[in-house]
């Protein structure tokens, strides 16, 4: 394709799933409407449950881990649930047979807290529903993967200043005991903290800045189908993010 034919793309389509809102949503409902609400998004087709395997592989049990980590904490369990909402989401959007992915895809991470788009700055000179299709060479974060909201990952380095910035604040707003308040009458101020421990950041979230380690690509690609050398990227496809979050596109961005 010549230079000449790319373009410029833009894209204002928001329509995008937050996990974290939904969560905290159903978090406060009453009992029963709780139940309800979680019984419509975990509802099983009987088929499916049976062909489950009994035996969990290695990454569903890690994914179960870090699922109980946030869950073993009364402040974390709508993380946990908005966790595992996410997880329901991917597993009913995995398509029957892979796909193209064009421009304005939409995106799920493990770690993220909502959906995000993948999309490109200019097209590679193909369309395809009148969408720029996308290569396996999209995968440049904040140019091609968009932000997922906020982060869950503790191995996020954004994390342990999330929980120092949460610790000062409790510090500075908790009520303040009588030897605590004859301490601020004479000018002593709270302790200010520069470190937080690993089990304190793992009850933190902090704002998502994907992190795709370079020269990284989507890991599935239709090989026989090269837009200007590069593999053009069909669903389902991973990326992972150097935080561990694992980057999956739950809509092909076709029928938008």
């Amino acid at each position: 394709m010549d230079e000449t034919e790319i373009k410029i793309v833009e894209d204002t389509r928001e329509e995008l799933q937050d996990f974290l809102g939904t969560a905290q949503e159903i978090e406060a409902l009453d009992n029963k409407e709780k139940q309800e609400r979680l019984d419509e998004i975990f509802a099983l087709n009987e088929d499916q449950e049976t062909q489950q395997d009994e035996t969990p592989s290695e990454d569903s049990q890690n994914r179960q881990n870090q699922i109980s980590e946030r869950a073993g904490s009364r402040a974390n369990s709508d993380v946990a649930l908005a966790m595992q909402i996410a997880d329901k989401v991917a597993a009913d959007a995995a398509p029957d047979n892979p796909c193209y992915v064009v421009h304005g895809a939409k995106l799920l991470c493990s770690m993220g807290s909502r959906e995000a788009r993948l999309v490109v700055p200019m097209d590679h000179g193909i369309l395809l529903k009148n969408h720029p299709q996308i290569t396996a060479d999209d995968s440049v974060s904040l140019t091609n993967v968009m932000c997922f909201g906020n982060c869950f990952s503790s191995d996020n380095p954004a994390m342990e200043q999330a929980a120092i910035d949460a610790t000062n604040r409790y510090n500075q707003e908790k009520p303040q005991s009588f030897w605590g308040k004859v301490k601020s009458f004479f000018g002593v101020k709270p302790k200010v903290v520069d470190s937080a421990s690993r089990e304190l950041q793992a009850l933190c979230i902090c704002e998502c800045r994907p992190c795709i380690p370079a020269g990284s690509i989507w890991q599935e690609s239709n090989e026989k189908s090269l837009i200007k050398g590069s593999k053009t990227l069909i669903q389902p496809a991973t990326l992972v993010c150097q935080y561990g979050g694992v980057i999956r596109i739950i809509d092909n961005g076709q029928d938008e």
